[in-house]
């Protein structure tokens, strides 16, 4: 008989039993004989260095990290060093969005476009309208306002013609996200997302896949993210409550489980709209970050599919209770992984051999 020991039963004020996961303990699946898998400590988090402000955004391009904190577009150095490259505006409690093409790297905040190739400018053409996210596929920046899909000029990516326009309108759900996967843009609206090929043209150069469509969307414009070679997302399909799905081929795969659901209807529509996803591979394991107002829920595709059940965990920044994890943003730069404090203007790396988060302690249990 084996021992279970990668997560717990406990009751509630209700007459439910609910799955108890692990906090900042992360399982490992190995069979020892008396259990599948184990748990080990999290990641400590190491500051050395701080920005202009609060970190918003991060990405690798050229072997380089580059960040937004507060308003700056900035580089990070291995050693933490910080070089201010110019200003990309607010609001500064709001994320941004990178992207790069062959020579030049592309950043979306408070609405506008800017571009970087050692100088920082703004896309000011008035057709481009605001800018809530974008994707860049095929020698194109493709940004959405919400309800039209926008591509820049191939030769001068500055530009827009408005003749070029594009829409998602299989459902008059408002678009919330932009990803590229397989060369192919997925528009990700409230309840359906949408998958886009570029079939050329004289006008809007991409053309919807019938078959491709999904019919969940994703909550907000940071809830989805490029995960295992597919789409991960927080959000649901028209009436439907919230949970954590893996969409691709026209399905959407659910990857939360009760206890997970129990948790995200804690939460207001307003504040999962907020929640930013990250995918890590690191080691043995694939990661999914959900980062949580009060806490960081995170999914493990590998372990996953290695015990056959789905694996999950909580990471926080506290010894008693929850508290919001403080790192996020992961680059993985310069052989680590560069994170943010979404509380401060530090910055840092995940190590394994401490414990602590910015200098303080963080309980590790196992749920039980």
């Amino acid at each position: 008989m084996q021992i279970p020991i990668l997560n717990g039963i406990y009751t509630d004020n209700g007459p439910d039993f609910r799955t108890s996961y692990p906090v900042n303990m992360v399982p490992v699946p190995k069979n020892s004989g008396i259990s599948s898998g184990y748990l080990r400590p999290g990641d400590g988090i190491v500051s050395n260095g701080s920005g202009p402000g609060v970190d918003r955004g991060g990405v690798s391009w050229n072997g380089t990290c580059y960040r937004v904190m507060g308003t700056k577009l900035v580089t990070v150095a291995s050693n933490g060093a910080v070089t201010v490259l110019g200003d990309v505006g607010g609001p500064v409690d709001t994320l941004v969005t990178f992207d790069y093409s062959f020579d030049r790297l592309a950043i979306a905040s408070g609405g506008r476009l800017y571009y970087w190739n050692g100088v920082l400018t703004q896309v000011t053409d008035p057709d481009l309208g605001v800018v809530l996210d974008f994707c860049w596929v095929d020698g194109y920046f493709m940004t959405t306002d919400g309800t039209s899909l926008v591509v820049t000029e191939l030769s001068d990516p500055t530009q827009v013609n408005p003749l070029k326009y594009g829409s998602s309108e299989v459902d008059p759900d408002p678009v919330v996200a932009l990803l590229r996967l397989r060369n192919e843009v997925y528009a990700l609206n409230r309840n359906t997302i949408e998958v886009f090929d570029n079939v050329g043209g004289e006008f809007f150069p991409f053309q919807r896949i019938d078959g491709a469509q999904i019919q969940k969307g994703a909550i907000g414009t940071f809830a989805c993210c490029v995960f295992m070679e597919t789409v991960a997302f927080l959000g649901s399909g028209r009436n439907e409550a919230p949970g954590v799905y893996m969409g691709a081929n026209a399905t959407a795969q659910k990857i939360s489980t009760q206890e997970i659901d129990e948790i995200l209807l804690g939460y207001t529509e307003a504040q999962l709209a907020t929640v930013k996803l990250e995918a890590r591979n690191d080691k043995a394991h694939q990661h999914l970050y959900i980062h949580l107002p009060d806490r960081t829920i995170v999914y493990d595709g590998a372990a996953s599919e290695a015990l056959g059940d789905l694996v999950w965990f909580t990471l926080t920044s506290t010894v008693v209770g929850f508290a919001q994890y403080r790192a996020r943003n992961l680059v993985w730069a310069y052989d680590k992984w560069l994170v943010g404090d979404p509380q401060s203007s530090n910055i840092g790396y995940l190590v394994d051999t401490i414990g602590t988060h910015w200098g303080r302690k963080s309980d590790g249990n196992s749920g039980h």
